[in-house]
């Protein structure tokens, strides 16, 4: 058996006899020896590192809007500070990511992004609100002058006191505070300043973690849901109970009143989980990059240019612009959804349970997703992600009652979860070899990066001319016009050779006239090994010996043929 399959499968050599009775001793004392010893090992470090990356990640981005809020920015001045972040990581994620392939250091750069995630964010915590002034203002029920006519045609002037109404208004008021602009001013670019650098040298974190989990399923790219699933529990554990906590905490106080909730405590949750990740980070192993920096450059020109030649066709660049359109909503939502609800009423709490529904129902389009893909095929899962994003902002644009989002928020598994590991799995198959890493790094740009950035931006203007309830409204009808438009666009463009082959296959076409029949292909530069285990569902599955005797041909599972070796 190769050694890469045993590593994927964690298969030891064949016992002695002594051995044999000692593991059945093993096996009598401890059930679950049998499931732990099949565990992928590999696997379960991208399991973890999900969890705790993004769990880092859940206890603050949810709440940067209704943050950045109570220290009295606008949605206008909110939108660009939560819009530049993902708008540096398009430009930095690449070129970052490109870097590391060249250099043969992407284990250096994984753990220096997220040193630079830690520190930069986790400095937003110690940063006051903007200067206000207490003043209380009471209204008028009558006018505080009187004006007549007399006989004489004479204008007189009869002074009566003034009755101010000192009860509650008779309205709900958003903002009851005036923040000093020029200090306002001062905070938003500082907030800007460290969101900038910060951003650029943590753009990459994620983009790495993925290639290296890539490499790792090698030919079975459709169970990167697997992996990221784990994702979406760690965010959705870490916002659930941080919205009971903050519910119980004591809230910010200005002018003797409570304004807002306190969210600093997501900043220290964020350090946690973020730290977590850091140590998990160290156990990455990536796929070892045998040319040099000199021979990678002369290769570059024409490889770069068959990368971008490929994902900026007419073929794909269908495929990216719904990539960047479904960024926009995810910059939207994430953004403007729980100010949207704060204006409505909605407590904590509610952030927190809508928070956990919306992370379940990514668990699940996670764990069967990579099922979907075999079946109907990537497309198909980007129809149902418009399709949904349609249906859930007309619906939130709608409801007056706050706690009426709960039930539609089951669609975030589809319009997220599903549509980015579809993204994910079909960039690996049309990526050119040895530039998966780069692939990524353009997705991760046009749809976290590019389409997120716009979304909270273009977002936060419109919001603060014409109102959530319109943004969302208008938003959701466009998102029907891409998907009557994109179902059009792929019945011009007709099925793609290249998904319903694997990759294995189009590498050798490509290297044919290179190698001669009896000589054994090397894997290519920053491309996963050629010979990787299969790999099942399920957290203690993956490395299960029998899986062998089925290989995976196109869209469906066939069983292996005898003459193929493992």
């Amino acid at each position: 058996m190769p050694s890469s399959l045993k590593d994927m499968m964690d298969v030891d050599e064949e016992p002695s006899d002594q051995n044999k009775i000692q593991e059945k001793e093993d096996h009598i004392k401890s059930p679950f020896a049998d499931k732990f010893k099949s565990l992928n090992r590999k696997l379960l470090v991208s399991k973890i590192f999900y969890f705790c990356y993004w769990g880092a990640v859940g206890s603050f981005f949810p709440l940067l809007g209704v943050y950045f809020k109570q220290l009295g920015m606008n949605p206008s001045l909110s939108g660009i500070l939560v819009g530049c972040r993902p708008m540096v990581e398009f430009f930095s994620a690449p070129l970052l990511g490109t870097l590391a392939d060249r250099l043969d250091k992407r284990k250096i750069l994984l753990i220096f992004s997220l040193i630079c995630w830690i520190s930069f964010t986790f400095s937003f915590a110690f940063i006051k609100p903007a200067p206000v002034t207490c003043r209380k203002y009471f209204v008028l029920t009558k006018n505080v002058s009187k004006i007549t006519e007399g006989e004489t045609s004479e204008v007189q002037k009869f002074l009566q006191p003034n009755t101010p109404n000192e009860e509650e208004p008779k309205f709900k008021a958003k903002s009851s505070l005036v923040y000093d602009p020029e200090g306002v001013h001062q905070v938003f670019l500082v907030l800007l300043f460290l969101t900038l650098v910060g951003e650029f040298f943590s753009a990459p974190a994620i983009t790495l973690a993925d290639s290296a989990t890539l490499g790792m399923l090698g030919e079975n790219k459709e169970l990167y849901g697997k992996q990221r699933l784990w994702g979406s529990l760690g965010w959705g554990t870490a916002m659930f109970f941080l919205g009971f906590i903050i519910d119980s905490m004591k809230g910010v106080e200005m002018c003797g009143e409570i304004i807002s909730q306190n969210y600093t405590i997501g900043f220290y949750s964020f350090v946690v989980f973020m730290s977590c990740a850091l140590l998990v980070a160290t156990r990455f192993s990536f796929a070892k990059n045998k040319k040099t920096l000199k021979e990678d450059i002369e290769d570059d020109s024409n490889s770069g240019v068959e990368l971008f030649r490929t994902l900026f066709s007419f073929r794909y660049g269908g495929f990216l612009l719904v990539a960047f359109f479904m960024g926009f909503g995810l910059g939207l939502i994430f953004t403007f959804l729980f100010w949207h609800l704060e204006d409505l009423g909605g407590p904590p709490t509610l952030f927190g349970i809508a928070s956990l529904i919306d992370h379940v129902s990514e668990i699940f389009c996670y764990f069967y997703v990579g099922h979907f893909i075999k079946l109907a095929g990537h497309i198909p899962v980007l129809y149902i992600g418009l399709a949904g994003n349609f249906i859930r902002f007309v619906y939130i644009a709608w409801i007056r009652n706050p706690w009426l989002v709960l039930p539609l928020e089951v669609l975030q598994g589809f319009t997220h979860a599903a549509v980015w590991a579809t993204c994910t799995s079909y960039m690996g198959r049309i990526a050119p070899p040895g530039y998966s890493t780069s692939a990524q790094g353009i997705l991760q740009g046009l749809h976290h990066g590019l389409g997120r950035a716009c979304g909270a931006i273009i977002g936060g203007v419109l919001i603060h001319y014409f109102g959530t309830n319109s943004t969302f409204r208008y938003y959701g009808l466009a998102c029907l016009a891409v998907l009557v438009m994109f179902f059009i666009h792929q019945k011009i463009v007709g099925p793609d050779e290249r998904i319903l082959q694997s990759p294995a296959k189009i590498s050798s076409k490509k290297d044919k006239a290179k190698q001669s029949p009896t000589t054994e292909s090397e894997p290519l530069a920053g491309s996963p090994p050629p010979t990787v285990g299969p790999v099942l569902p399920g957290l203690f599955t993956e490395g299960n010996p029998d899986a062998s005797k089925f290989q995976v041909v196109g869209r469906h599972i066939q069983p292996q043929r005898k003459e193929t070796n493992f």
